[in-house]
């Protein structure tokens, strides 16, 4: 494996927590790094030469919205298609919280005083009403794999 140069882990904007640990991968700068001998195969296999990719990175309305929210908002049930593969919830949902466009359906919620981040996608209502495809909820400053 290359060494990459840490960068500083930047705070999501209405808290005082970064995404992921310092020492994530995430937070590494990787714009020096070689490109993997592999590289062309994989882009020929995504089409990435003829197609737009979408990796779902950036602001509205290109990438997936995120809430900040206080440990004091509403929380809701969530019924999940995928529930063994789904935290059980409740989860700070409502109409103030921006889903996103198109057929994910993406909404990333982030408590602002505990650190946890709680995505959930699939089709839904604003309320938490119908199901939802899967949520999950984490602490940002572990670097678990779930």
């Amino acid at each position: 494996m290359w060494a990459a140069a840490p960068v500083v882990a930047a705070d999501v904007p209405g808290t005082n927590s970064s995404p992921f640990p310092v020492d994530n991968a995430w937070n590494m700068d990787v714009r020096g790094l070689p490109v993997h001998r592999k590289s062309a195969v994989w882009k020929r296999a995504t089409h990435a030469g003829s197609t737009r990719l979408h990796p779902d990175f950036g602001p509205p309305a290109y990438g997936i919205p995120f809430d900040v929210v206080a440990s004091s908002h509403d929380d809701v049930s969530i019924d999940f298609t995928f529930a063994d593969e789904s935290d059980p919830g409740p989860y700070p949902f409502g109409p103030d919280i921006r889903i996103e466009g198109g057929s994910d359906r993406h909404a990333i919620m982030v408590d602002q005083d505990t650190c946890t981040t709680a995505p959930r996608w699939g089709r839904g209502s604003a309320s938490g009403a119908g199901t939802t495809s899967a949520g999950s909820a984490r602490r940002s400053r572990s670097s678990c794999a779930r």
